[in-house]
């Protein structure tokens, strides 16, 4: 299997909102592996044909018929004493990654369950249906948790890219092709900060790793009035006997939380990941409307959601492509960051009227560099943009 090594340095500028703030000075030597056997072309190509091949399978699926017997079935009506509130359809496929072709699996009916005294999300249902619409297979329900980068750069690393000096040019696409990171309960040299990291039988969150591309509106970068996004998540929760990992896709539109897809045989570490998200204004539609797919190039898996109206996002402008150390169960509770290993990003976005990798709006210096630090200590760096990627660097969870 043909391999290239590539070696990157990076100078790490930390940045105010208004990139105002004074240069920090941090050297990276990152090596990383990339497996170079599948062109970029291939992935492209592939992912138009295998999201293309869904749509038509669910076109005309009814909607409101799925919804009617998601909300019929005993389980759903078991969780009470909350408010559910629908929140979208979406579907999980198998894919042939030989002839690009997506085969519907299940049709999920995703609610957010919240207190009926305040309206605070405490968890998410899904309510998972055959590829018939006849029958409910199960009911899943699955914690709150936040993959938004709005707040500041201590909770994410990553690049917001624009497509031209002003950031006024609309960007209709956000590509991420990555492997998912191996995530493990943060040691040495963190013990005293970090001792009870992930220990959830402690009261502590658990320590949760979002990798992700999404799309920010114009002049908001940050994402503070909204994100569509989706990616990986790797998942570390312990306890006095040790700690079980979990990874998991994901799709989400902040500020809601995010939506969990899972698979059959599970998702692991290392599996090669795909992650588009689509304004339908690429293809002539609305612009308030959104596609997200996430698939699983390794195990043969994927999950998407389509034409979703999101009306935080009219004038998609930035690309985001992000590390982050996920917040739980509101927005503001961010987890620990937990120990991953050094990881690849490559991106492609969409503007102008054509696809373009990363590397187009970086050497035209649009683009906003972020890197995880808290009290003074760098978290997470990342690598300069070369050949159309960047490592994402974990130093340290200390602080986080």
């Amino acid at each position: 299997m043909p391999r290239s090594t590539v070696k990157m340095a990076v100078t790490i500028l930390s940045l105010s909102l208004l990139l105002m703030a004074s240069t920090i000075i941090i050297s990276i030597d990152a090596t990383y592996t990339e497996n170079t056997d599948i062109s970029d072309e291939y992935y492209d190509k592939c992912e138009d044909k295998i999201k293309d091949s869904i749509i038509t399978q669910v076109r005309d699926i009814d909607k409101d018929k799925a919804r009617s017997i998601a909300e019929d079935d005993d389980r759903f009506k078991a969780i009470k004493d909350v408010d559910k509130e629908f929140k979208l359809i979406a579907y999980t496929y198998s894919i042939d990654t030989n002839n690009c072709i997506g085969s519907l699996t299940n049709i999920n009916v995703h609610y957010i369950a919240k207190r009926i005294d305040d309206g605070n999300p405490i968890k998410t249902i899904t309510v998972v249906i055959d590829d018939k619409v006849s029958k409910v297979e199960d009911v899943r329900e699955g914690d709150i948790i936040y993959a938004a980068y709005y707040k500041d750069s201590s909770s994410w690393a990553g690049y917001s890219f624009y497509g031209n000096s002003y950031a006024t040019k609309p960007i209709y696409e956000s590509r991420a092709r990555f492997s998912i990171p191996t995530v493990s309960k943060p040691t040495y040299p963190d013990y005293y900060h970090n001792r009870d990291a992930c220990r959830t039988d402690l009261g502590r969150n658990p320590c949760i790793l979002a990798v992700w591309p999404g799309l920010t509106n114009q002049g908001d970068y940050w994402g503070r009035n909204g994100i569509a996004q989706g990616g990986s998540i790797g998942d570390v929760r312990c306890n006095s006997s040790g700690c079980t990992i979990e990874y998991y896709l994901f799709f989400e539109f902040f500020p809601d939380p995010a939506f969990e897809c899972r698979s059959n045989p599970p998702h692991k570490a290392g599996d090669r990941i795909v992650a588009t998200v689509t304004n339908d204004k690429k293809y002539g539609g609305s612009n308030t409307s959104y596609d997200i797919t996430v698939h699983n190039y390794s195990n043969g898996s994927g999950c998407g959601t389509f034409d979703y109206n999101f009306s935080n996002i009219p004038n998609p402008a930035y690309a985001a492509f992000i590390y982050e150390r996920a917040a739980y169960l509101t927005r503001d509770n961010y987890s620990t960051l937990p120990y991953f290993t050094d990881n690849v990003m490559r991106g492609k976005l969409y503007y102008d009227g054509s696809t373009k990798s990363i590397s187009t709006p970086y050497s035209n210096g649009w683009y906003y560099q972020f890197h995880m630090v808290n009290s003074s200590t760098t978290n997470v760096a990342v690598t300069t943009v070369s050949n159309g990627m960047f490592t994402g660097d974990y130093r340290t969870s200390k602080y986080t």
